[in-house]
């Protein structure tokens, strides 16, 4: 073999070596075939009234305002059967079974009214809680937010210290109605 024709033998070996190994899709591979790194779930919030259905599958519903119902899913669920009816705000994302997995929720309304949604809590007269320290008042650590004084609880709310609760009424008088949405 001739050198010259001998460099273009290893010319074409070395193209065709370039060529295979090409980190290139091939092109009879469809590009839906190809693994991807998975999308990370996408959060948001919704608004509606809860609805308990009764059924061991989904026993708990979001009815938003077209009547649309929205299965939900998660631990939260167990707390929301518990304000059936209520108007809620609920944050999360789809699952894969087409069911809304709630990572959290805010009540905000009960019968038609306006409430506050959170942990009920005694205020001190110290920092450092001790048996010495005087209860100065009750507030609720707002489940998304700042803390609210109550006044003047009813002993029946105050029952519930440390649990999270809805409370209406005037932001100035006593509570007028409350409910239990965890001990």
């Amino acid at each position: 073999m001739l050198p010259s024709r001998l460099l273009t033998v290893f010319a074409a070996a070395g193209l065709l070596a370039s060529v295979g190994c090409s980190d290139a899709t091939a092109p009879n591979v469809p590009q839906a075939s190809t693994p991807g790194t998975p999308l990370a779930p996408q959060f948001m919030a919704i608004s509606g009234s809860i609805h308990v259905t009764g059924m061991i599958l989904n026993e708990v519903v979001l009815t938003i305002n077209d009547g649309l119902e929205i299965p939900l899913a998660g631990e939260p669920t167990a707390m929301l059967a518990r304000v059936d009816g209520a108007g809620v705000e609920v944050r999360g994302f789809w699952n894969s079974n087409g069911a809304f997995q709630v990572a959290d929720f805010v009540v905000e309304v009960v019968a038609g009214a306006p409430v506050l949604d959170g942990v009920l809590i005694a205020l001190y007269d110290t920092e450092i809680v001790t048996e010495e320290s005087s209860i100065l008042g009750y507030a609720l650590r707002l489940t998304r937010g700042d803390t609210v004084a109550l006044t003047e609880p009813p002993a029946e709310l105050l029952a519930h210290l440390g649990g999270r609760v809805w409370v209406a009424g005037p932001i100035d008088g006593p509570p007028t109605a409350f409910g239990i949405i965890s001990e």
